[in-house]
């Protein structure tokens, strides 16, 4: 998984006075132009449990989500669709 560049960066939270949040963390499961490789459910599952389980053991705050994951994305949110 991706998660050595998260380690890389955990050392950020020693630093006085930083907080740290991650905001984009996404593995989707839409295969497609954007994606080719697009994984699927399971595939996506096991990277968010490996996921929590090191932001759960290093404190880290995070928000989790994939665009094209959703059925419908507003024009507001891209301005091509996939």
């Amino acid at each position: 998984m991706q998660l050595k560049k998260i380690k890389i960066s955990c050392h950020l939270k020693s630093q006085p006075n930083k907080s740290l949040i991650l905001q984009v963390f996404e593995l989707p499961t839409y295969s497609g132009i954007w994606n080719s490789l697009g994984a699927d459910e399971e595939e996506q599952a096991e990277y968010y449990t490996e996921f929590l389980t090191f932001a759960k053991a290093n404190q880290l705050h995070y928000t989790l989500w994939a665009l094209y994951d959703f059925e419908e994305i507003p024009a507001t949110v891209v301005e091509r669709f996939p």
